[in-house]
């Protein structure tokens, strides 16, 4: 878990499952970060409490599986039928059986990052309901589901895909250059300038 706050000043976070609170120190840029031991996957809902020059208040948590879905096309491919997008036609009846308080959902906004990764995105999390898986991934939302019966355990799905992209969109430049495995790949492809994407398009 972590946050920003002024540079120096001490951000406490006490979750509802431990006995004890656990301290970080917002660093130079303000920036601050901790891990925290969890419970066993419970239906049991769940708070954290983070405090400092402000007092924040995270409910209704739920511990359990978290995956990321990830790719292009076929994993924006929705549940629900998109009336101004022809091919995306949905798998409405699916929706039928999408009442889930104990699967969370959570879509990742199309942004480009050239710079680098970003610390934030904007984004809400969901109950999984009709309405909210909706315009959810149809993969993910059928992959979640089958989890969540079959483990009987929590689940939550993060939505993180764009169509036509390449791999390397999802790869660290330094990883590419420096990993033998993708290092091979990458130099046939005559990179000679300072992104990937120049050299794909040329």
């Amino acid at each position: 878990i972590g946050g920003k706050a002024e540079p120096g000043e001490t951000i406490t976070v006490k979750p509802s499952w431990a006995a004890k609170a656990v301290t970080a120190t917002a660093s130079g840029d303000g920036k601050w970060t901790m891990k925290l031991k969890t419970p066993r996957a419970t239906m049991k809902k769940q708070s954290i409490t983070v405090s400092g020059e402000n007092i924040i208040t995270v409910s209704n948590i739920l511990i359990g599986e978290v995956w990321l879905c990830g790719g292009q096309s076929n994993m924006l491919f929705p549940v629900g039928r998109q009336e101004d997008v022809k091919w995306q036609t949905g798998m409405e009846k699916e929706l039928q059986d999408a009442n889930y308080p104990e699967i969370r959902i959570f879509t990742v906004p199309y942004c480009l990052a050239p710079d680098g990764e970003r610390d934030d995105c904007e984004g809400k999390w969901l109950v999984c309901t009709p309405e909210s898986a909706y315009n959810f991934s149809a993969v993910g939302f059928v992959f979640g589901r089958r989890l969540f019966n079959e483990l009987h355990t929590p689940v939550g799905l993060i939505l993180s895909a764009k169509g036509d992209t390449h791999v390397e969109s999802w790869t660290k430049m330094d990883v590419m250059k420096n990993n033998h495995l993708a290092g091979a790949s990458f130099w046939k492809l005559g990179y000679e300038k300072n992104t990937i994407w120049d050299t794909i398009v040329e």
